[in-house]
């Protein structure tokens, strides 16, 4: 890969991550200014006036010029992040393939429900769900022949059944049919799981692996044919209704696949605790949702119960909160995914991202914890 000067040493801390042990140090993707890796994927947002248009291969081919110069003034820092473009993906391409309405305002894009009523799911064109998909699967194929292995392709995150459901019927008519029309829901719930299984199989067919595994969202690399979930709908329901309604159908989702890690918000910890129990899933992500979520004291137990059970993924914490808690954590089966060193600098995390002599400070300090910890490993 030419645009990854460490491949090696990145893909062996992944691999060790993965068996739930630490090479040299954890994985570490580390954010910064002018980093292209900051911008998660944002290449591939559609122009702020034409959704349509992100699926027109010139355009596609335009878009990967400038991210290809990106990524060559980035190969030689020292983290782990797998220089990557993806096809479209996210909540308005959730909702286009299911046959939504999407409109562009203020620059983003917005899904206007499709179904009135949760029975009207009977009436959903999944023939057209397929159909739309070969778009996207153009577009992978597209920069698969675009990037000649010198980065990767990603098969980005999926939008799970739950939320599959939520870009056709809104989050409170599908809260409230819940309790409503419960039969409905999980039926509807059980097709989406199908037609997700089916999509995402076809997604992995077309995309080359790197080093025996694939890229996924967030630039990380899992080993075989893998790909991430995420369940936003989740954090709006209690931890019964998600066990029971949601969680149920997305275990099925890792069958023929070789690994598959969840994306949970630090502000709905519940979800968290039940992805672990179900002993489903290789590793969660906890993106930190910070001032809007807890400190990352009271998620303390939370993820140390994740990390007895499944690798752990930390987003998004700064290093001065996660020098709080990383002499109670294990270096074994912990990656860290960082772009802020100092919460204080913002009350916007996001914004607060950190220089590229602050992000090398970074891999400094996790390679001093690991000196720290090395008696006890």
């Amino acid at each position: 890969m030419q645009f990854k000067d460490n491949l090696q040493d990145s893909l062996a801390r992944w691999r060790a991550f993965w068996r739930h042990d630490v090479a040299d140090r954890p994985p570490m993707v580390v954010r910064f200014q002018g980093d292209p890796a900051s911008r998660l994927q944002a290449l591939h947002l559609p122009p702020l006036e034409d959704f349509d248009r992100q699926f027109d291969l010139a355009y596609v081919a335009e878009r990967v010029r400038p991210a290809e110069a990106q990524f060559a003034q980035r190969a030689g820092f020292p983290d782990d992040n797998l220089p990557q473009v993806a096809a479209p993906s996210g909540l308005a391409v959730t909702g286009w393939l299911l046959g939504a309405p999407v409109e562009v305002a203020a620059g983003i894009p917005w899904v206007r429900p499709l179904l009135d009523r949760i029975d009207d799911g009977r009436g959903v064109d999944w023939d057209g769900v397929v159909r739309r998909f070969d778009r996207v699967l153009e577009v992978d194929r597209a920069l698969v022949s675009l990037s000649r292995g010198r980065y990767a392709v990603s098969a980005t995150s999926l939008d799970g059944p739950a939320d599959m459901v939520v870009r056709m019927l809104g989050e409170e008519k599908l809260a409230l049919a819940l309790y409503d029309r419960p039969d409905e829901v999980q039926s509807l719930f059980a097709h989406c799981a199908q037609v997700w299984q089916e999509i995402v199989q076809r997604k992995l067919r077309v995309l080359p692996t790197y080093g025996g595994g694939t890229a996924t969202g967030w630039d990380y690399w899992v080993p075989g044919k893998g790909i991430a979930l995420q369940e936003d709908f989740g954090q709006m329901i209690s931890a019964q209704q998600f066990r029971e309604m949601v969680l149920t159908h997305d275990v099925r989702l890792v069958e023929g696949l070789d690994a598959v890690w969840y994306h949970v918000h630090s502000g709905a910890l519940h979800m968290a605790r039940e992805i672990a129990a179900s002993g489903a899933f290789q590793a969660i992500q906890i993106t930190n949702d910070y001032p809007a979520g807890p400190p990352i004291e009271e998620i303390l137990p939370t993820i140390q119960y994740i990390q007895q059970r499944a690798c752990l993924i930390l987003r998004k914490f700064s290093l001065d909160q996660l020098d709080r808690v990383i002499g109670r954590l294990s270096p074994k089966g912990l990656a860290i995914d960082i772009q802020c060193y100092d919460a204080t600098a913002t009350d916007d995390i996001q914004m607060a991202l950190m220089t590229r002599q602050e992000a090398l400070r970074v891999l400094q300090w996790a390679a001093g914890w690991m000196a720290r910890t090395a008696p006890s490993r």
